[in-house]
């Protein structure tokens, strides 16, 4: 609690610092959202166990003696075992998260600073060490669980006007492209400026250091570092984009440990939008290229070619209803054995859609943030329906469809399970059919309640991940409610 009263008294100085010589407005807003969750397969939902930022890709040279997957993600280690029939693991589970942000605005409007700081999200009952995000929400509710999740200068260029921005931010991919690339934040220096219609952004964006906080800047071989170059024409409903981005991360592990390698990425992207009366629409497609490059023990590149498509389409017959019809397809990878990677794999994303697979209501305790399946890619086609009877009531459903582009397996698993054989197996795409029903109802002024179901009759792809690869994998039930203020 001491380390939390010295944030309070540092922002509480902060607001009262400004000089009556140069006039600052100091803002604040809040988001406070509670998420009660319950699933008969918790941990399929592993606190987002499948993560974007692993950077998934397979090769079969040294298969995981651990999960006989053979990839060199975490990722694949962590859906091991999470898909059994026989182990119903049935969990009840709450959250806390809360983001805070105080922006500091010139009074020539010329100059912004911006610090928001989160809490969680935090499990009810999680006391682990105390310390570090996500824990001391235990006995007493002891624990040091501050995140900084922004801190920027923003401000106008002289000269040439438009908007740069230094310091941790939202990496500004996340406009038209953060669901499919990048969307989450990151310290960068970044550039914006609109001449209504067209826009243009520019920016460097590192992700991480892997140097000592001593060494100078561009010290060592081991940072992330990422450049883009985005075009824009028109705004809201009715606009196109085009982007061009890499990323190059080095000095990565492979999660056996026996490999050391470089990660290259180049996206090369197109969105569009568009309103005409009661339909609007939306079309995303990217390629990436790229490359892996194996440091030791033996050199070796691996080839990067890879696509991601995603179309919808709706339709507002009145007031209070909209159907929506969306398509997502990102490629996978066929053959672990060769020395091409033909996965999509996104940066850093937070995948929104339904309830069991993906992000939910809640952003923890689902099973992936990501537009795909590990390296198989995705083939997802789904229907949504909303009604709104008032302006406080939304009622929706969503029907999901969920493959994989290509068929999960598991390599080298001679050691996990005999009956596999030394080049193990292949098993089907399909995850399964989902349905997702939702509620939404507005309580008082900036407080909402939402309520899902969500139900997954699970598919032959997702009998890889039961413990031995040998069993079927059982359907999955999750609810969630989620008390969300934000002021």
């Amino acid at each position: 609690m001491k380390k939390v009263s010295k944030v309070v008294l540092l922002l509480a100085a902060f607001m009262l610092a400004s000089s009556p010589a140069f006039a600052v407005d100091i803002t604040t807003n809040g988001d406070l959202q509670q998420w009660f969750g319950y699933s008969d397969n918790a941990k399929f939902s592993d606190q987002a166990g499948l993560a974007s930022k692993s950077g998934d890709f397979s090769f079969y040279s040294n298969p995981s003696a651990l999960t006989g997957l053979g990839y060199s993600s975490s990722n694949y280690k962590a859906i091991k075992g999470k898909t059994d029939k026989s182990d119903t693991d049935a969990e009840a589970s709450v959250w806390t998260r809360y983001r805070q942000w105080f922006t500091a605005t010139s009074d020539d409007q010329n100059v912004k600073g911006v610090f928001a700081v989160e809490i969680g999200g935090v499990k009810w009952g999680y006391q682990g060490d105390s310390l570090g995000k996500s824990k001391g929400f235990g006995y007493s509710g002891d624990g040091v669980n501050v995140e900084t999740r922004w801190l920027y200068t923003d401000f106008i260029v002289p000269g040439i006007r438009g908007h740069a921005r230094a310091g941790l931010q939202t990496v500004p991919l996340a406009k038209d492209f953060g669901q499919f690339i990048w969307s989450e934040t990151a310290a960068g220096l970044t550039y914006f400026k609109a001449m209504a219609p067209v826009d243009i952004g520019v920016g460097w964006i590192r992700g991480n250091s892997a140097t000592s906080k001593n060494v100078g800047f561009s010290g060592g071989n081991f940072n992330d570092d990422a450049g883009y170059l985005n075009f824009g024409y028109g705004q809201g409903n009715n606009r196109v984009a085009f982007v061009l981005a890499a990323l190059r991360q080095s000095g990565k592990i492979t999660d056996s440990g026996a490999y050391s390698f470089d990660n290259n990425v180049q996206y090369g992207g197109v969105t569009g939008k568009f309103a005409a009366g009661a339909l609007s629409g939306a079309l995303t497609a990217i390629y990436q290229g790229g490359s892996v490059d194996l440091r030791t023990p033996t050199p070796q590149e691996l080839k990067r070619q890879a696509t991601l498509a995603n179309a919808t389409v709706s339709w507002k017959p009145s007031a209070n209803h909209t159907i929506t019809l969306a398509y997502l397809f990102a490629s996978g990878d066929e053959n672990a054995a060769d020395d091409k990677i033909g996965n999509y794999t996104a940066v850093d994303v937070d995948m929104n859609h339904g309830l069991v697979v993906f992000e939910g209501i809640a952003t923890e305790g689902y099973t992936t943030d990501s537009p795909y399946w590990l390296d198989k890619g995705l083939k997802m086609p789904s229907v949504r329906y909303d009604y709104s009877p008032s302006k406080s009531l939304v009622l929706s459903g969503v029907y999901s469809y969920i493959t994989t582009d290509k068929n999960t397996q598991r390599i080298g698993a001679a050691a996990i399970n005999s009956a596999l054989g030394a080049n193990g197996k292949t098993y089907g795409t399909e995850i399964g059919n989902e349905l997702d029903l939702l509620v939404k109802y507005n309580i008082w002024k900036g407080f909402d309640a939402l309520f899902g179901l969500g139900y997954l009759w699970a598919g032959d792809a997702l009998d890889a991940y039961t413990n031995d690869g040998a069993e079927k994998a059982k359907n999955i039930f999750k609810s969630q409610l989620e008390l969300r203020y934000r002021f």
